[in-house]
């Protein structure tokens, strides 16, 4: 019988978002990242890399930012280009200005989405020259959905940040691994790569499985293997 593990639960929100709220500040807006953080959430976002920067976008392109105008691909255009688009409620910020955010605000844990495209090494170089002056924060910010190559690099350039990977039921990789780049890893991967990974991410994309029936990743025994093997 495993040992018995007491673990603390913080609520993270996904990309600035908050659809219960009316006329909220816009998705991945500094705005809405700064009000979730001055409420005491930990937030998870998304470094989107421009031609010459880092912002924080969710997509790939400009296509839901302009409403359809414009369907550049974000790499395509400079980050000013992106930052002066306008928006219903707030403004979209590079990267650096929300470290900021998060770097004055409460001891908490962020998560860092660094998406399967961006996982090259420029990007990575470039993502660690902008983490690297955030020393109080690198150690309580988490890479997450990092394959073990990409893993390796970041640890060598920022030896105090904390990776995840992004652990999903055997069956999800086998259908959408190769549409997020190959980042998912399974239960077993995770483990023979403990050396890179501090947390998990478990990603269950729904609960069908092989044969039409249902399947389940969030379940107490998933939890409890990882979280014994000193995952977080």
């Amino acid at each position: 019988m495993g040992r018995t593990t007491t673990a603390t639960i913080r609520v993270a929100t996904h990309r600035g978002l908050e659809p219960d709220k009316q006329d909220f500040f816009f998705e991945s807006s500094i705005e809405a990242f700064a009000d979730h953080v001055q409420r005491g959430y930990s937030l998870e976002f998304d470094p989107a890399f421009t031609s010459d920067g880092i912002v924080v976008w969710h997509d790939y392109t400009m296509q839901r930012l302009t409403g359809g105008r414009d369907a550049r691909p974000l790499s395509e255009v400079t980050s000013a280009d992106v930052l002066v688009t306008p928006l219903t409620r707030g403004r979209l910020g590079t990267l650096e200005e929300l470290l900021q955010v998060l770097d004055s605000g409460a001891d908490l844990p962020h998560f860092l989405h660094l998406k399967g495209a961006y996982q090259t090494k420029e990007c990575i170089e470039r993502l660690a020259h902008v983490l690297a002056p955030f020393t109080d924060l690198t150690s309580r910010l988490v890479i997450i959905d990092v394959k073990p190559r990409a893993a390796r690099r970041l640890l060598e350039l920022l030896p105090s940040i904390q990776l995840a990977a992004s652990v999903a039921h055997p069956y999800d990789i086998m259908r959408y691994g190769k549409s997020v780049h190959s980042t998912l890893l399974a239960v077993r991967d995770a483990f023979q790569q403990r050396d890179l990974y501090q947390w998990v991410w478990l990603d269950e994309w729904d609960r069908t499985d092989v044969h039409g029936g249902t399947k389940k990743l969030y379940c107490p025994s998933v939890f409890d293997t990882f979280r014994n093997a000193g995952f977080k």
